[in-house]
């Protein structure tokens, strides 16, 4: 191979390698220096649990778990609260053990972080229905609002 093409070929490869290195530290120092963190880091998590909830965050979260409840959707609804391995069994225990065919629930107005709500349920052909609320806190794992986990969620004289 003669001297001039040998030139070519290595200065080709080194203005590729620079250029490719010169991309990746912009990008480095851009990360670090933007300003903005992983949401999921412990520093955005601390954050987010030293900020009060909002009534929006509130009225939001608990309707949320309200429809999601409400259309059967039991998994997705436990994913809504602070336990969701607990909330999964009795939200589909609900459903499977207690033979209900329809839920029925409708919010009430947010008062701090509780929103009341009514509860008819559809049991064998009966109704059920009577009045309870949920209470809506922060993920202690990813400070996002959820809806606190406790039995009384499904009916309020259940116990733990």
């Amino acid at each position: 191979m003669r001297t001039g093409v040998k030139v070519s070929v290595v200065s080709g490869a080194l203005v590729v390698l620079l250029g490719g290195g010169g991309y990746g530290a912009y990008n480095l120092v851009h990360a670090v220096t933007s300003g903005t963190a992983d949401e999921n880091s412990a520093e955005a998590v601390a954050k987010r649990l030293d900020t009060p909830l909002t009534a929006k965050d509130v009225r939001e979260t608990g309707e949320k778990f309200l429809r999601t409840w409400g259309a059967g959707r039991v998994t997705a609804a436990a994913a809504l609260t602070s336990q969701p391995a607990p909330a999964g069994v009795a939200l589909q225990g609900v459903r499977d053990k207690a033979h209900v065919s329809k839920v029925t629930l409708t919010p009430g107005t947010a008062a701090g972080t509780r929103l009341p709500y009514h509860v008819k349920l559809a049991v064998r052909g009966k109704s059920l229905a009577y009045d309870t609320e949920l209470k809506v806190v922060r993920s202690e794992t990813t400070g996002q609002p959820v809806v606190k986990w406790t039995p009384t969620l499904v009916h309020p004289r259940m116990k733990d």
